[in-house]
């Protein structure tokens, strides 16, 4: 199958506003969300975070929101290994971070 033929493919299978939002720059918007007793939370599971992969998720986060026309109660990051620039980008922008899941004490 050809790289056009395969896209063309995923082009049908998307829904259409995957297709069509300008801010969308990649096919793929993969997000963990949580909803209990009404609070919405927003969860990245990553082996390891950097500085871009930080902005990245805080954009994808972002977006979901004004999709879906809700605020996020808690943004947060689970990864064991967050680079130190990351970190400060995740305190610059309210991100909670853990190393490991069983670090979440309540959701």
């Amino acid at each position: 199958m050809s790289d056009e033929t395969l896209k063309e493919q995923i082009r049908r299978e998307l829904p259409e506003w995957l297709r069509t939002d300008p801010e969308l720059r990649r096919w793929v918007l993969e997000l963990d969300v949580i909803v209990t007793n009404g609070t919405l939370i927003i969860c990245e599971l990553k082996s390891s975070i950097d500085k871009a992969g930080m902005y990245s998720f805080e954009r994808k986060a972002r977006f979901y929101e004004r999709r879906h026309n809700r605020t996020a109660n808690r943004l947060m990051v689970i990864s064991p290994m967050i680079d130190a620039r990351a970190q400060k980008v995740a305190d610059k922008l309210g991100i909670e971070t853990y190393g490991d899941s069983l670090d979440v004490e309540s959701l």
